[in-house]
């Protein structure tokens, strides 16, 4: 598929969604077609609404958890993917292999960041 084909179904996901605003199923084909689009900021939108209706919706944690991920937001994505292992039993195997090793990398990018911005504050006091 290309960038125009997913620009498509992103217009066409919006039409229903304009007609039937509840349909979380449609909600989150619309993120995952804005996934292929890189628009993180659509696809937090889209995956928020539907886990304020479908807390424990596997593919909206896990598509939001990748954008906030993509857009630095590292504390934010550790707690859908936390959440996510919390309910490892519904998510699969395979899944939950990733959200280990994604929890990891996290949890590192996390305390780089930590370790980051205490050498910066240390700079600046010399």
């Amino acid at each position: 598929f290309d960038h125009v084909t997913f620009t498509l179904a992103v217009s066409e996901y919006s039409k229903c969604l304009a007609l039937y605003p509840s349909a979380m199923t449609v909600r989150n084909n619309r993120a995952a077609a804005n996934k292929q689009l890189r628009d993180y900021d659509a696809i937090i939108f889209d995956t928020s609404i539907v886990l304020n209706t479908e807390p424990l919706n596997v593919k909206a944690l896990l598509r939001r958890s990748e954008a906030l991920e993509a857009l630095e937001k590292y504390n934010d994505a550790l707690k859908d993917i936390n959440s996510l292992l919390n309910i490892s039993d519904t998510i699969g195997c395979e899944n939950a292999t990733r959200c280990r090793s994604t929890q990891m990398r996290l949890r590192q990018e996390i305390e780089y960041q930590i370790q980051l911005q205490k050498m910066r504050a240390e700079t600046k006091e010399l």
